[in-house]
């Protein structure tokens, strides 16, 4: 039983016998299929260095998938297609900036150009930059803040407002002189009435009273015209 179990066996693998390829050694600079044959990989990690196998067998391309892996596939494999990728033209500008040097008494746009916040708050003094670049004007806003602000800004208008001037006359001095003829004091006319005042410091007058009153003082600064005390005299019977 066993001798024709052998020939079974042998009669059954005899197919694989002659499907196996016959192994051929290959160059030392040709990998195999799916085999490394180029990238950073090839360089670093591959013992040993140098890498020589960067050439694949005849039925197979080096595929670059990525700069750290490339590898023998076979040709006519999808990855192996070429895409014609149209050339890409990029436009390189450069810009030149000119850097030009202004003068120390010219302020920038927007600046600050004068006023009192020139005068008071600006470090170092003594403030200096009062005029402003070509394309900018002083503006004197406020007393205060002075600033550079574009030629023909409204701020920089100036309206020019026409005043209508006034000449005042001088003043006409008229004087009128008037005359008064005092009438002649007499008597009756320097005398004061009851109650009047007849007396005090600065008291112009009269100081006199008419009968039958009597100038009584009732402090240094008013006298006034009373009537008289009478005096009454007591008679006792003995």
């Amino acid at each position: 039983m066993a001798p024709v179990r052998a020939v079974i066996i042998s009669l059954l693998l005899s197919p694989l016998a002659y499907a196996l390829p016959a192994t051929t050694a290959s160059p030392s600079d040709v990998q195999t299929i799916w085999g490394l044959c180029g990238g950073i990989a090839a360089e670093i990690s591959v013992s040993p260095l140098p890498f020589t196998k960067t050439k694949c067998e005849s039925t197979a391309s080096c595929y670059h998938s990525n700069s750290f892996y490339w590898q023998c596939v076979p040709t006519g494999h999808p990855a192996t297609t070429t895409t014609q990728v149209p050339p890409t033209t990029t436009t390189t500008t450069t810009t030149t900036t000119t850097t030009t040097t202004r003068p120390s008494d010219v302020q920038t746009l927007y600046g600050l150009c004068g006023g009192i916040a020139a005068e008071i708050s600006v470090s170092p003094l003594p403030f200096t930059k009062t005029k402003c670049e070509p394309t900018a004007s002083c503006s004197h806003s406020n007393s205060f803040y002075w600033q550079c602000i574009p030629t023909g800004h409204p701020a920089t208008t100036t309206t020019t407002v026409v005043v209508p001037t006034t000449t005042q006359a001088p003043p006409t001095t008229t004087t009128t002189t008037t005359t008064t003829t005092a009438p002649p004091i007499t008597t009756a006319s320097r005398l004061q009435s009851l109650y009047g005042q007849c007396g005090g410091i600065a008291f112009p007058g009269p100081y006199v009273c008419s009968s039958p009153y009597v100038c009584s003082t009732a402090n240094p600064y008013f006298a006034q015209c009373l009537w008289a005390k009478s005096t009454t005299t007591a008679v006792t019977s003995v």
